[in-house]
């Protein structure tokens, strides 16, 4: 090392700094130009580093030696999703099946029933549970759509109503039926009549969106239409993507997955939902 920056210095060569000597070092191994390009077309910087055989902090590097803001987690993910195809978004609306697929939920266990249900009754009276979540939600529904609030509904409040479809605003970052006492819940929900949406705001950012807002408004009035018996259960996020779809097998009270995104049935029902 020493030889040879002293044969640098003897022939008049500039010798480069670190910083430098490790931009000279990127060049040689990646393509910069293309990496910030790559990036501005919405390109992650995981995938980025995959392709390139780099790490995840040498990607950071470069875009920042070009003076590119990095994107924070919920920008990403929601540059994710509006880039998702048709069948893959398919998939990830399957994807949860196996939590419930073939299980039974029997009743939640209840100590005091009858407390429980006049609790419910003063908490619809009152609204003392109704979350600001929900408040947002209904200020960005259609005027005189919702028909009642904090809905009591044996010792359950139903967050908002729509007929005979029992919208609920799940604001956990966990899908709601990964936890069995939400299913069961729902099961409870479905053997007193009713639908039931859960509306879920993306994760983290809570993000409400009018599209999201739309395909809710859209699919509670069609659960609304539907004269069949089977009770039906839908889960769609705040940005409008239908994740999950089925029925109630109230006879073993059991949730029975449906593929989402089917093909439109000839009077319009979503033949994948409605199954």
């Amino acid at each position: 090392m020493y030889a040879v920056r002293r044969i640098l210095r003897d022939h008049g060569v500039q010798i480069r700094g670190r910083r430098e000597a490790l931009r000279v070092n990127r060049q040689a191994r990646v393509d910069e130009e293309e990496i910030v390009r790559r990036y501005g077309s919405g390109e992650s910087r995981n995938a980025l580093a995959q392709d390139a055989g780099v790490s995840y902090g040498f990607i950071e590097t470069v875009l920042r030696d070009h003076g590119v803001p990095l994107r924070d987690c919920g920008e990403a993910n929601r540059l994710h999703e509006e880039r998702l195809t048709l069948q893959e978004r398919q998939v990830r609306a399957t994807r949860h099946q196996r939590v419930w697929e073939g299980r039974t939920y029997p009743p939640s266990p209840c100590a005091y029933p009858e407390g429980m249900r006049k609790k419910a009754a003063t908490q619809q009276r009152t609204k003392s549970m109704q979350q600001p979540t929900e408040v947002s939600l209904l200020g960005m529904l259609p005027a005189g759509w919702v028909d009642a609030e904090q809905l009591a509904v044996d010792r359950y409040n139903i967050d908002l109503t729509h007929g005979p479809v029992a919208v609920e605003v799940h604001c956990s970052a966990l899908h709601p039926f990964r936890s069995e006492s939400t299913a069961s819940r729902a099961v409870d929900l479905a053997e007193h009549g009713w639908h039931v949406l859960y509306f879920w705001p993306n994760a983290g950012v809570r993000r409400i969106t009018p599209r999201g807002v739309e395909e809710l408004v859209t699919h509670a009035e069609r659960l609304n239409r539907d004269p069949s018996s089977p009770r039906q259960y839908l889960v769609i996020r705040g940005g409008g993507e239908l994740v999950t779809a089925g029925r109630f097998d109230l006879e073993h009270r059991a949730l029975v997955p449906a593929p989402v995104d089917a093909p439109e049935a000839p009077d319009g029902v979503n033949a994948g939902v409605a199954g």
